[in-house]
């Protein structure tokens, strides 16, 4: 059985979307208070425009000599991220993530409305918890009683 991304991993409406002219301190911010390594970066008409990451700031901040509180979003950001569709299901979303090498995917509707993100902790979470219930129903059939 395969499952779907929403609502078996993630539920609808779980992302943080910020402004592509939000700094990256306010970004760091917002990651941490929702202990979160991503967010979605919108334009000033709420279209998805990038996806920033603990690991771009990371990279940034490493290798330029600008403050936190003086970047904008846009100039740091993955710009056109690869994204979900609300129907996908886990083994999409994997194979998306380990081909493209991206640890976050947003999730969006038909229209491109971005209604969640999915990381590879959230598909890894799903797939232990499958992969439980699968090896615990083949023990329930392995020691069910015969029947006469």
């Amino acid at each position: 059985m395969r499952q779907k991304i929403i609502p078996e991993v993630v539920a609808r409406d779980n992302t943080i979307i910020v402004n592509e002219t939000s700094t990256l301190h306010e970004a760091l911010h917002i990651m941490e208070a929702h202990h979160i390594d991503a967010v979605c970066v919108s334009d000033a008409h709420d279209h998805l425009v990038g996806i920033v990451c603990v690991q771009d700031a990371i990279h940034h901040l490493m290798n330029h000599d600008l403050p936190a509180r003086t970047i904008p979003l846009r100039e740091i950001m993955t710009p056109n991220p690869e994204t979900l569709h609300e129907d996908d299901d886990v083994l999409d979303a994997m194979e998306l993530m380990v081909n493209r090498k991206v640890r976050h995917l947003p999730v969006c509707t038909h229209d491109n409305a971005v209604i969640a993100m999915v990381s590879m902790g959230d598909l890894l979470k799903s797939a232990l918890k499958m992969l439980n219930e699968e090896s615990q129903r083949a023990r329930d059939k392995a020691f069910a009683p015969e029947d006469k």
